[in-house]
């Protein structure tokens, strides 16, 4: 996983760059959170669910870990329409697109091809807007996701998903996910190099259930979970300045909950 999440932060900041140069310096990542991604095999689709406001000009871009081979990028409504998509056999994609209604829609990214499980991730960007990222703040970000994820694999922890959001300072960001297996999980934030310390907290059933309020910018709060749904969240508690911050759902392995291990992070 380390290689692959190497490989991510350099495609999505080469990306960026890109795609601002494509737009003359008129592009930023978009507000809230505007990084998200998945673990996925041949086949598997992730949809991930976010407010998009009308009349503004969105470009979203999507990639892969070096085992992708084939990734699909749809937007859809709330009917499960798409409005737009990019099902080339590329193993990045992109759209651009403006709603004509303000309100939820959907990202999805499905793996069309891969060599075992591969990351599928996407950054949603803004036209005239949104917040100007540079690439030292993309790569340092990853790569402290990259050594975290490194250290939780010894543990035998795997990264199920990840979202990025350019947070200020005192700023807190929640994100519900569902469809969460039962078993051993763990919440992780990193940011990049603005970012003093950071907090993790995790809720499922409206009762908090792990947390990590030390003051450190790698906070980690492992847990047992239920099947369902949970809500992770990060706060931004001190730095200098707005910072590009990545929160990780990490889960016990298949193949070590069954031989019983009980490694921890």
């Amino acid at each position: 996983m380390n290689k692959q999440l190497r490989s991510v932060g350099i495609s999505l900041a080469l990306g960026c760059a890109i795609l601002a140069g494509v737009h003359a310096q008129q592009m930023g990542l978009d507000q809230g959170w505007s990084i998200g991604g998945q673990a996925l095999r041949r086949g598997e689709s992730a949809d991930f669910t976010r407010y998009f406001a009308a009349g503004t000009h969105y470009v979203i871009y999507a990639n892969g870990s070096e085992n992708a081979s084939d990734l699909d990028l749809q937007i859809l409504d709330s009917r499960g329409r798409a409005i737009v998509e990019d099902t080339r056999s590329y193993k990045d994609a992109g759209v651009q697109f403006t709603v004509s209604a303000s309100g939820q829609y959907t990202i999805r990214l499905k793996m069309a091809r891969a060599q075992g499980r591969a990351l599928a991730y996407f950054a949603v960007f803004t036209v005239d807007e949104g917040w100007d990222v540079p690439m030292r703040d993309v790569s340092a970000a990853f790569s402290k996701l990259t050594a975290i994820t490194s250290l939780a694999q010894l543990a035998d922890y795997q990264i199920a998903r990840f979202y990025g959001f350019i947070m200020r300072v005192g700023e807190v960001q929640a994100i519900t996910l569902s469809g969460i297996n039962t078993g051993r999980h763990a919440a992780v934030a990193v940011g990049d190099d603005l970012a003093d310390d950071l907090d993790v907290a995790v809720f499922q059933n409206g009762r908090l259930i792990a947390s990590d309020t030390m003051v450190d910018a790698l906070p980690i709060a492992e847990f047992n979970s239920r099947s369902g749904s949970l809500e992770m969240r990060v706060s931004y508690e001190s730095g200098e300045g707005p910072a590009l911050v990545l929160m990780a759902l990490l889960e016990k392995s298949p193949s070590a909950a069954l031989s019983g291990r009980t490694g921890r992070l």
